[in-house]
């Protein structure tokens, strides 16, 4: 099978209007710009819609003629967070879903929903979108591309959410279809650069890719209060799914050899979430002066609160295509103990300044790292706290929403 490049041009019969003279105003090219947008029909193709983008995909739509999302499953089965839309217009696509298992070079076992939405083409055609926004490069992507192609005047945006890291180990074939929607598409948004670096290796031309960052509702976490200094122990947290990919068991041991050779250092380490990995966690060993709480599932509402009595935060995970559990923790101010397989570590936590990063793979970076977050000073904590709050400021979901808008004109 031939594929051609499918330029990002008007079609013949649309021939492109004249550049302005050079002496029109710069205060008239928002104005043009906007209306392009508010006259747009824009499709987006995802999974399922996350409680915590709601809002974003809201204010993404208030900006365009229309937006439509069409999901493969309103929930996933590793999930418990109740679906909310909002004021979305949602479609749900006919889906075959399969659960899958792989093992990635790092060693832990991946459990993941692959979601085939078989209906893709036809939902799109009967649509008639201007712009289709894609997630990911999977089958949704591929109908995207038979879309595109068969309707000219259409561009096609895809939106990429993944790290170089996590797509290590990946199938050549899989590898060979993307490179194929990757001289399909028009434009990418990535939601990071290693997602960006990762469009790059499959040749998508580098100024073609703009950065959207992962993006939730900070607002309930900024109202956290700063740390105040007081005699306790040094308190840990984790927040998330236990299971393998996140590192917790690795991590907890290496806690524990630090708790052992430190007696005089007490520490807490409270683990909140839900997953396999739980019993093994409660089962582990420690020194008297470690304590490790495991504290079930906490709703939403709860998590604010949940931050705030916390010190650190703890993000261990052995791959991660973001990991929004970061944005929650720096808004409530707590620095953050990550891995750099994370991409929300990468792109937010500045090492000595807002965090503490270490590869979990390398033991010598762990227990460094870990030496370092405990041995730090309340007052260290709290001003690292502050300006964790600073950095997530680049994650606003004003910025995701500008981001995307930019790379939707510049394909209209």
């Amino acid at each position: 099978m031939i594929v051609l490049r499918v330029k990002t041009c008007p079609a013949a019969d649309s021939p492109v209007p004249p550049m302005p003279p050079a002496q029109t105003p710069d205060r008239e090219k928002p104005s043009v710009f906007e209306a392009k947008l508010r006259a747009a029909r824009v499709a987006l193709v995802t999974n399922f819609i996350d409680p915590q983008k709601a809002g974003s995909f809201e204010s993404l739509g208030e900006k365009l003629g229309d937006l439509t999302i069409f999901i493969s499953t309103e929930r996933e089965g590793h999930r418990i967070w109740a679906p909310a839309t909002g004021r979305l217009k949602t479609v749900l696509q006919k889906t075959i879903t399969i659960k899958s298992s792989w093992r990635h070079p790092m060693g832990f076992k991946d459990v993941n929903y692959l979601h085939f939405p078989v209906d893709t083409y036809s939902q799109l055609r009967r649509y008639r979108p201007d712009v289709v926004l894609s997630s990911q490069l999977g089958l949704r992507t591929v109908l995207a591309c038979a879309f595109r192609i068969t309707h000219p005047r259409s561009r096609l945006i895809v939106w990429v959410q993944m790290t170089e890291h996590q797509q290590s180990g990946r199938r050549t074939v899989r590898t060979l279809v993307r490179k194929l929607i990757a001289r399909c598409a028009d434009a990418a948004v990535a939601n990071g650069h290693s997602a960006k670096r990762y469009m790059v290796s499959l040749g998508f031309p580098p100024d073609g890719v703009s950065l959207a960052l992962g993006s939730i509702d900070m607002q309930p976490y900024l109202g956290v209060p700063d740390k105040q200094p007081s005699p306790h122990p040094r308190r840990f947290l984790y927040v998330g799914r236990l299971v393998e990919g996140k590192g917790l068991l690795p991590f907890l041991s290496r806690l524990s050899v630090f708790a052992g050779q430190n007696p005089g250092c007490r520490l807490v380490f409270e683990i909140v979430g839900y997953g396999p990995v739980e019993k093994e966690v409660l089962r582990a060993e420690h020194p008297s002066n470690l304590e490790v709480r495991c504290s079930g599932t906490a709703m939403s509402e709860a998590l604010p609160r949940v931050y705030a009595s916390a010190d650190v935060f703890v993000l261990p995970t052995l791959s991660d295509e973001w990991g929004m559990v970061v944005n929650e923790a720096m808004a409530s101010g707590l620095p953050v103990l990550g891995s750099v397989y994370s991409q929300a570590v990468e792109e937010l936590v500045e090492d000595g300044v807002s965090g503490w990063t270490f590869a979990p793979d390398r033991q010598n970076e762990v227990d460094t790292a870990i030496a370092r977050a405990a041995n730090a000073s309340d007052s260290e904590i709290l001003v690292m706290g502050r300006k964790a709050r600073l950095a997530v400021r680049r994650c606003e979901p004003e910025r995701w929403v500008e981001s995307v808008l930019g790379s939707l004109g510049s394909v209209l």
